[in-house]
């Protein structure tokens, strides 16, 4: 049994061919079509393989990705695609290659990384926490104001560079090229409205679904408000049935909006997250706090504990799932903070964070 380690390139068909095997059994596509700017032998550095007579018995995936925010810019690790062969479960094998991929993760300056699971227990044996604030909408009726003036088209032919300038408007978002969209718009099952104004010029677009994710979900939007609201109307009209709208909770606006339509509202997380590099971390945080006026707070790591001050009030955080929690919430679950450092530090945290649907893995 070797590993875990990177696949060689030699190798790099038989791990597309026990992910396909594992996690795409009754599909018509590849799950590398599905995750086109992770899967690929360009990026097996960042895949962790366990082999055992020459097949890939284990796996689990890393995504680096560049986060811009309003008050601070994060490099974060995404992680994925763990799975291990049936014959070999109860090993620890899993474990064994997501440890691997999160010493990537640091090795890479990933100040944080993040997952997607149901398996929290699990994921807090490795100092994951759920965090983050997540917003769903169920749109089950039409949205569409009347006399709006906009057209809709439901076709992946879209200029690229066209969705890439409506992206790069919102204010947390990850890096992204043109390619890197072309090759988005390829992905099977995703469907792709858009919206455009009387001069004919695009103003909103929507995604729903991605492979055999997030189906009957909309994970990726650009544009205006009202663009976006006529937008779902459209959809929902076209579809004849409900989807929900995942929206980050820095998008007040659009939540405003929606809270007043929607059938149905969920405040939940983002995903599971777990601190990579304090060290890197943490004066992003101090920097960012001179940014909103806070010029008397720090954070720094102490041993295994980490302190939090501001002012003449210091906080010392013992756990690093609750400071995950502290740093990116939500803080409407429970309160963390002694309520003098709460308030003084509502300008800076949460942070904000969010990760659209087509860069998750």
């Amino acid at each position: 049994m070797e590993g875990p380690r990177a696949p060689e390139e030699k190798e790099y068909p038989l791990l597309l061919q026990f992910l396909n095997e594992s996690l795409r059994p009754a599909q018509k596509w590849t799950i590398q079509e599905e995750y086109p700017t992770t899967l690929n032998v360009q990026q097996r550095s960042n895949s962790r393989v366990v082999i055992e007579d020459q097949k890939v018995i284990a796996h689990s995936i890393l995504k680096p990705l560049l986060l811009k925010t309003p008050t601070i810019n994060f490099k974060v690790g995404a992680i994925g695609s763990v799975v291990t062969h049936p014959s070999h479960r109860g090993k620890g094998l899993a474990k064994k290659t997501l440890v691997s991929v999160m010493d990537e993760a640091s090795k890479q300056s990933c100040d944080i990384a993040i997952l997607w699971t149901n398996l929290y227990d699990y994921y807090r044996n490795l100092d994951f926490e759920l965090a983050a604030s997540e917003v769903s909408f169920l749109i089950n009726q039409d949205l569409a104001p009347a006399g709006m003036g906009y057209s809709f088209l439901k076709t992946s032919q879209v200029d690229p560079q066209a969705l890439l300038k409506l992206y790069s408007q919102h204010t947390v978002n990850s890096h992204r090229t043109v390619e890197d969209i072309r090759l988005y718009l390829k992905i099977p099952q995703s469907r792709v409205y858009t919206a455009w104004d009387q001069a004919g010029g695009i103003v909103a677009y929507a995604i729903e679904g991605k492979g055999a994710d997030l189906q009957d979900h909309v994970h990726e939007w650009g544009g205006t408000v009202p663009a976006l609201i006529s937008l779902f109307g459209f959809m929902f009209r076209d579809r004849l049935k409900p989807f929900t709208v995942m929206v980050p909770s820095v998008s007040v606006n659009l939540i405003s909006q929606l809270y007043k339509n929607a059938g149905n509202i969920h405040e939940g997380y983002l995903g599971m997250l777990k601190i990579c590099r304090p060290d890197l971390l943490f004066p992003k945080i101090e920097k960012a706090a001179v940014a909103v006026g806070l010029r008397d707070f720090s954070i720094q790591q102490e041993g295994e504990a980490t302190n939090l001050k501001l002012g003449a009030d210091n906080f010392q955080v013992s756990n690093s799932r609750d400071l995950v929690k502290i740093l990116f919430g939500p803080w409407h679950e429970e309160s963390l903070l002694p309520e003098n450092l709460e308030k003084g530090l509502s300008r800076l945290l949460p942070l904000p964070l969010w990760v659209w649907g087509w860069d998750s893995v």
